[in-house]
């Protein structure tokens, strides 16, 4: 019986919500404020089950955010923010590093630290003096695939050519 109390708990306020207006869908995505507010507090938390790490979550939302490794000694990171676009997936990138220049992207196949192949070139970032920069890409690899579990976006030293890796992100597997 302590268990239905307690699932009542979580479960009536997200009712409650679902009945408020739906002005914050798309911003934020579960009603956050109407859920608040319901609530009685501006703080609310998304309660996942242990090991959940919010993957399946974010690309059921269309977004997904996954952060850099830094890759040999340059020290470099950042995130990479993924958006379904159609059949077509939109590409944020934020780098940050000792190293200022143009570093060339791509999507590769396989997990970090040795990719595979490229599967898709990246826009490349020019970092400031400081070493930050970021640019978006759209590729015509379906979110769907990018995210199957068996591709990362990787970032290469600052030059013409790739040269060799300065920041790895696995790109996780989603499924529904």
């Amino acid at each position: 019986m302590k268990n239905v109390t307690h699932w009542l708990w979580l479960v009536v306020p997200i009712a409650l919500a679902a009945c408020g207006r739906d002005e914050n869908v798309g911003q934020g995505g579960f009603m956050a404020d109407t859920l608040a507010g319901a609530m009685g507090t501006s703080d609310v938390a998304v309660i996942m089950p242990p090991g959940d790490t919010g993957a399946a979550a974010g690309a059921a939302g269309g977004m997904q955010t996954v952060q850099f490794t830094p890759v040999g000694a340059g020290g470099h990171t950042g995130d990479v923010m993924l958006h379904a676009a159609g059949q077509q997936t939109e590409i944020t990138v934020r780098l940050s590093g000792p190293q200022s220049g143009t570093h060339q992207g791509h999507i590769h196949s396989g997990r970090c630290p040795n990719p595979g192949g490229v599967v898709a070139p990246l826009e490349p970032i020019t970092t400031d003096a400081s070493g930050a920069g970021s640019s978006t890409s759209t590729v015509s690899v379906p979110m769907t695939t990018v995210m199957d579990g068996q591709h990362v976006v990787q970032y290469h030293t600052a030059g013409g050519t790739p040269g060799a890796p300065v920041a790895c992100a696995d790109i996780p597997q989603h499924t529904m």
